[in-house]
């Protein structure tokens, strides 16, 4: 009796069944993959807000951001309505709007093209309001300069920096407030710390030693800050009753400039200093007073011209000095 036929090769017998089950695994995994991205950039690019809140909850920040809009092909972020605790630094902070804009990180050093800053307020926190518990390191002493880029982080350099209104308080009785501010590059790194010219349309200064609020007026400073030397200059520094403009260096203190006082122009704050006796018996009400300096490492020269009837110079090297006074009468009472 004939035997029915039978393929005795097993590749036939398997093939079909393994091809359908590879090409199943092979749509799910790709299926699961293109689910991973696509739950990626859910939770990255339409819910970034909630995404950095929860990573900065992770990394144990006391950082919270109701939304973030990011652009990460231009390289450009923007956080709405930030609030941040810093119990190592007994700070608190919050802004309506941070926005960074073109930030690229090199060498370990961070640079932003753009920084614009609404509404910044900075807090002390009092000691009554920080839990220790929270902070293992409350003890620890504010670390030197050069040890905070030990790690990772190799400097900031920002190129321009702007802001509509930021407020500083501490102590619960001193403030500054800088309105409209602008600065035309910040550079911080191991070697210290660089300021390009920074500007503001007005200030408020508010300390105990002042009876009333101190207004300062649209001026300008710039300069440096290294380990073991400072440099500082202004085109115009204007606090009511005081106009500056020079600079100064430390250690070498050398510099220029000129200080002009309008006597009667002085904030409240200054003649219950005990100035305004002095200014009526003297007549000084409708006076001015221009001092300038010129300040070398070999030689020196300082003048002051005003009120009217008084002047004075000297001048003077590390052999000789100089100095002469002009007064052709004192006012009468």
């Amino acid at each position: 009796t004939a035997l029915p036929p039978c393929s005795m090769n097993p590749a036939n017998t398997g093939h079909p069944m393994k091809s359908k089950w590879g090409r199943k695994l092979f749509v799910r995994m790709g299926a699961t993959a293109l689910g991973a991205i696509g739950l990626l950039i859910a939770v990255v690019v339409i819910w970034p807000g909630q995404f950095l809140n929860v990573v900065l909850h992770i990394a144990g920040l006391d950082v919270r951001i109701e939304s973030v809009d990011a652009n990460l092909v231009a390289r450009n972020m923007a956080f709405e309505n930030v609030i941040w605790t810093d119990n190592d630094a007994q700070l608190q902070g919050s802004a309506s709007k941070l926005e960074f804009v073109g930030f690229a990180l090199q060498d370990g050093q961070i640079i932003l093209q753009d920084l614009k800053l609404e509404n910044v307020k900075l807090t002390e926190i009092s000691s009554d309001d920080i839990d220790t518990d929270s902070v293992p390191n409350s003890n620890t002493s504010t670390p030197e300069w050069k040890t905070i880029w030990d790690g990772f982080l190799k400097g900031v350099a920002i190129q321009h920096i702007e802001w509509n209104h930021v407020h500083s308080a501490w102590n619960d009785r001193q403030s500054i407030d800088l309105y409209n501010g602008v600065c035309d590059g910040l550079k911080l790194d191991v070697s210290g710390i660089e300021l390009a010219p920074l500007t503001w349309s007005s200030a408020t200064v508010v300390d105990p030693n002042f009876p009333e609020a101190v207004e300062i007026q649209s001026s300008e400073i710039q300069g440096f800050w290294r380990e073991h030397e400072w440099h500082l200059e202004s085109t115009g520094l204007n606090i009511p009753g005081f106009e500056t403009k020079g600079e100064i260096s430390w250690p070498d203190m050398t510099g220029q400039g000129e200080l002009q006082i309008d006597w009667g122009l002085l904030p409240v704050w200054a003649t219950d200093l005990g100035l305004q006796p002095w200014i009526h018996d003297l007549n000084l009400a409708n006076e001015k007073t221009v001092i300038s300096w010129d300040l070398r490492q070999d030689k020196w020269a300082a003048r002051a011209s005003g009120p009217s009837w008084f002047s004075l110079a000297s001048n003077g090297s590390r052999e000789s000095w100089d100095i002469s006074m002009n007064l052709r009468e004192i006012p009468e009472k």
